[in-house]
């Protein structure tokens, strides 16, 4: 764990000079900081994942880390222990002492997010780069972070962090600008072809404030990415009649063969991003009381935001999920674009999709079957913005940077055009379609 990273981080509240003698023998110090540094990145991801969510401001300033035994000692080793005791005869963290084995373990608590608004970076003696263990297209869009012309404007960083709310984003932000002011990087990939770094876990607020050759940067995303994905992966098996992701994609072909016309609106309402406004306008046919009756337009952001994510949950649920929308856009994706409901029910159908993460003997690891699609959809975000895009036009110009955000794209403002341009292109002649990409 604490080699993917250039300094120890020590949360205020733990005095250093007190460890000393006992580090000579145990290395506490290197074990607190490992736990230390995971725990500072579940709560980092825990402020993020809850940011714009409904809970109350009461609730979204308090954080359960729950995080298992088995992980910590997988990634930090069996010296957790006494630093996990540190962190509680602190104050930083208390445990809630719940432990039943084979069934749950402890969940830890911050006490107080203030105790990481201010952490001491110690170096870490045994830092290796973690780009020496990715491999290509990862390792080439790795080299922008480590050459050290990727900057960050610390004044006005903190500047606009002063500005926020709850206490829980100061401190989480404020650590993430140290780390990337002090140049301390960390490069992961997850099992879908996902690359993770430090802009990942930048609010997006702060990207502003990044440049690169002291030329601030620029970004592209991918319009209304999830019906986009989804019609790319429909295009594809109609043309192909094959796809990775179906062991058999029979009964999707049929529902093509039978319903072309609604392949094609779902063609022109996503290219025209006009998908939610159909989705907004059928629900409140349905007679909704809590949807305004304004067009899509002109309809609050709130409200948009809400189908959004509506659709989102209706990717990401079981079938016998009750949300509320859930059903309402179920019933509305099958009545009006039932390729796309057949494609998305074959998928969750499956015990696992043909892409699944095999064990050392070659079974399938075991998961929850609802959640396909939402991987699906993940590893074709990551083959067409890394594997594809950012993998040419780094053979085409490899002195560009490029720094992804899931389906963003971020350069410096010179090389912008290029990468729309070239982006644009690629995605025309490999999926045969014109998108107009959303500038950032």
């Amino acid at each position: 764990m604490s080699n993917n990273y250039k300094y120890f981080l020590i949360p205020k509240g733990v005095d250093l000079a007190s460890l000393k003698n006992e580090s000579d023998n145990k290395n506490i110090v290197k074990h607190m900081s490992a736990t230390c540094t995971l725990l500072i990145h579940q709560f980092c991801y825990q402020v993020e994942r809850q940011n714009g969510g409904e809970t109350d401001k009461e609730d979204r300033d308090l954080f359960n880390v729950e995080i298992s035994s088995r992980t910590l000692k997988k990634k930090v080793n069996y010296r957790y222990s006494p630093a996990i005791e540190k962190l509680t005869d602190a104050g930083i963290i208390k445990s809630d002492n719940s432990y039943l084995s084979g069934e749950y373990s402890k969940s830890y608590t911050f006490s107080n997010p203030s105790y990481f608004s201010e952490v001491t970076f110690a170096p870490n003696p045994d830092y290796k780069s973690p780009t020496q263990y990715l491999e290509e297209p990862y390792k080439s869009l790795s080299i922008d972070f480590d050459c050290d012309k990727l900057t960050i404007d610390k004044e006005k960083a903190f500047e606009y962090i002063s500005t926020m709310e709850m206490y829980s984003q100061k401190a989480y932000n404020s650590i993430s600008v140290k780390k990337l002011f002090k140049g301390d990087y960390y490069f992961t990939i997850d099992k879908y072809g996902r690359f993770h770094h430090n802009l990942t876990n930048l609010s997006s607020k702060l990207r502003k404030f990044l440049t690169y050759e002291n030329e601030k940067l620029k970004g592209l995303d991918l319009p209304n990415a999830q019906p986009l994905l989804l019609l790319i992966l429909l295009n594809h098996i109609k043309q192909f009649k094959e796809s990775q992701y179906l062991v058999d994609p029979s009964e999707v072909l049929k529902a093509i063969d039978e319903n072309l016309d609604q392949v094609q609106l779902l063609k022109e309402l996503v290219l025209s991003r006009n998908f939610y406004a159909f989705i907004y306008h059928k629900l409140q046919l349905l007679d909704h009381k809590d949807l305004p009756e304004t067009t899509w337009e002109e309809s609050p952001k709130a409200v948009r935001k809400i189908i959004k994510l509506e659709v989102l949950k209706w990717i990401n649920a079981k079938r016998d999920s009750l949300d509320h929308y859930r059903t309402y856009i179920d019933e509305i994706m099958e009545y009006h674009f039932k390729p796309l409901h057949t494609l998305m029910w074959t998928i969750k159908s499956l015990e696992n999709t043909p892409d699944a993460e095999l064990t050392k003997n070659g079974n399938a690891l075991p998961r929850a079957p609802h959640k396909n699609a939402a991987r699906v959809l993940q590893s074709m975000e990551s083959n067409i913005m890394i594997k594809g895009i950012c993998n040419q036009l780094k053979d085409e110009k490899p002195s560009i940077p490029l720094f992804t955000i899931h389906d963003c794209i971020y350069t410096n403002e010179s090389n912008f055009e290029y990468l729309y341009s070239f982006s644009k292109q690629y995605i025309k002649d490999n999926y045969n379609i014109n998108i107009t990409f959303n500038k950032e």
